[in-house]
């Protein structure tokens, strides 16, 4: 049921034409595979279970396009090769990781407890992670608008006075 999720939360981003908020895609697709994480280790019918699967895989294309698309409009394209070979290293090199502290671990905590702690934790860093973008987006609007302000008067500043220094 995730692959079927998972299929069509791409169609949904290739149907797409742009995306101006990939950050906020990220918390979003973090938020919403939390709440499935987390909804998936209450005791329920598997039915549900298989239901909240195929909602975290709707969620997961959108964690994944929104970092590419990020990526692909923030690095320099003579450093995206590299960034983006380092990004896969990180992303398929954290599953072993995981496993070595998540098998352990559910050999001491019900497997439920652990989908819900590490859901309710990636609901937590979803909002931490938009906050921060909020707070990133206020200072760089206010900084664009300074900086425009700024050329402005420097514009009508080397405008008025550009007689004036050649004699």
């Amino acid at each position: 049921s995730w692959t079927i999720g998972a299929g069509l939360g791409g169609l949904f981003i290739a149907r797409q034409k742009k995306f101006r908020d990939q950050l906020g895609l990220i918390a979003l697709g973090f938020a919403g595979s939390g709440i499935a994480f987390a909804e998936m280790g209450l005791k329920q019918p598997f039915i549900t279970y298989l239901l909240f699967m195929f909602v975290s895989g709707i969620f997961y294309p959108l964690i994944q396009a929104g970092q590419t698309i990020y990526l692909q409009e923030n690095v320099p394209a003579d450093k995206l090769g590299r960034v983006f070979s380092l990004w896969a290293i990180l992303s398929t090199g954290i599953y072993p990781l995981a496993m070595l502290g998540y098998g352990p671990l559910a050999d001491r905590v019900p497997i439920g407890w652990i989908f819900i702690v590490t859901g309710l934790l990636l609901i937590v860093v979803a909002y931490g992670f938009w906050r921060r973008l909020k707070q990133l987006n206020e200072s760089s609007n206010k900084l664009h608008l300074l900086l425009k302000k700024e050329r402005y008067h420097g514009a009508v500043h080397n405008y008025c006075h550009r007689d004036s220094v050649l004699f």
